[in-house]
């Protein structure tokens, strides 16, 4: 009888001892369908807060009171934020037939056309103002005119912040947001319901099911032959996403980027009009950390912290560096542009204290990652 015992314990010794755990493949599975979870409830609540806009629209055009509107420009709010966070992928469905920058041009040209008067922005840029909102207003436009910088969540916010000659009250919102203004702001939620819808339907597992291309990598998927294509490409992302934080939400602004080198030029805020800047910012964060961390499951961290734990753990305390700096300006300064206004010191402080999670994701993280974000796999075709 102790003989078998003994046995028996000798032969659970040596599975314990034989057991290391999943494997590389099954570690890489499980990062993969929980981004891809992750991503699913990003475009599930992209879609359902962009319903909601289009109901509080209808709810305001019944009846225009200061009520309304302001109850109108906090659901908007929360579609905008969902959408910053779901923004941190451009693969697959979103990517298609430009349907990313149809939901948000700010990322591209940091600035919206507005008025027909102003030169400034075609200094900037030309070409980029051949025709504006207020331009298409006053020929009371029943289409868009196909022109992406003039769509998305930033022209939606423009309509709901800014009467036309710059007043962001209540008040002098009401007496304009009638007519041919009412009905372009309609045309454009119209429009961003749409596409959300589109994109939802697209990527989820129980429609178009693209997100299976992410989580089937290696295994049955036609963008990625192989697990470490999937996962290439999600660093992709997160290199990209993470750029557009530092460089373009915080760096352009100011004046600090190579390509935006000089004075502080508020023209490049993102969400100016409703003073939500640093409402984004977090959002963008928040959304950064989750695909990296894994929001309680595993994530591309998983991958980092069992090659090389150190990395991983600068990369964990530069994120909480950086969360923290922010959370310090904003309650100081409440938004990007009073930042800018009274300190700008302070923000281009906080631009360089964000480097460091920059050079680490397209450093060190490769090498512990194991991926190679030289390649990419799906273009969204």
């Amino acid at each position: 009888m102790k003989t078998n015992i003994i046995i028996a314990l000798l032969i659970m010794a040596l599975a314990l001892q034989c057991d290391d755990g999943p494997t590389a493949e099954q570690r890489n599975t499980m990062v993969l369908e929980n981004i891809g979870n992750i991503m699913t409830g990003y475009y599930k609540a992209l879609n359902e807060n962009t319903a909601k806009l289009q109901t509080s629209f209808a709810t305001y055009k019944s009846s225009k009171t200061k009520s309304n509107l302001n109850a109108m420009r906090t659901v908007w709010k929360r579609a905008f934020l969902s959408w910053v966070k779901a923004s941190v992928f451009n693969i697959g469905p979103v990517a298609r037939s430009n349907r990313h920058v149809q939901l948000a041009s700010w990322a591209k040209a940091f600035y919206l056309c507005t008025k027909s008067g102003d030169r400034s922005r075609l200094i900037t840029n030309p070409g980029l103002c051949s025709n504006t909102i207020e331009s298409l207003i006053s020929a009371s436009a029943t289409s868009l005119n196909g022109n992406n910088r003039l769509q998305g969540f930033e022209a939606v916010e423009y309509l709901l912040y800014d009467n036309g000659s710059g007043s962001s009250s209540l008040s002098d919102l009401l007496v304009v947001l009638n007519g041919s203004r009412l009905t372009y702001l309609e045309l454009l939620i119209t429009h961003l319901k749409g596409i959300t819808q589109v994109v939802y339907d697209e990527w989820r597992p129980d429609s178009g099911n693209w997100v299976a291309q992410l989580t089937k990598a290696g295994s049955g998927s036609t963008e990625y032959t192989t697990q470490i294509l999937a996962l290439s490409e999600i660093h992709i992302q997160l290199i990209d996403y993470y750029s557009a934080i530092r460089d373009a939400r915080v760096g352009a602004a100011g004046g600090f980027t190579i390509k935006y080198l000089g004075a502080p030029n508020t023209e490049r805020i993102e969400s100016r009009f409703s003073n939500e800047s640093f409402a984004g910012l977090e959002a963008a964060i928040e959304a950064f950390e989750d695909i990296y961390i894994g929001a309680g499951k595993p994530g591309f961290a998983d991958l980092v912290n069992r090659e090389n734990p150190e990395v991983n753990t600068r990369m964990l305390t530069e994120l909480a560096t950086s969360k923290k700096r922010i959370a310090s300006i904003k309650k100081t300064y409440g938004t990007i542009r009073q930042a800018l206004t009274s300190n700008a010191n302070a923000i281009e402080q906080l631009f360089i204290l964000m480097r460091p999670i920059k050079v680490l994701m397209t450093t060190d993280v490769i090498n512990a990652a194991g991926t190679n974000p030289g390649v990419s796999g799906a273009d969204g075709d």
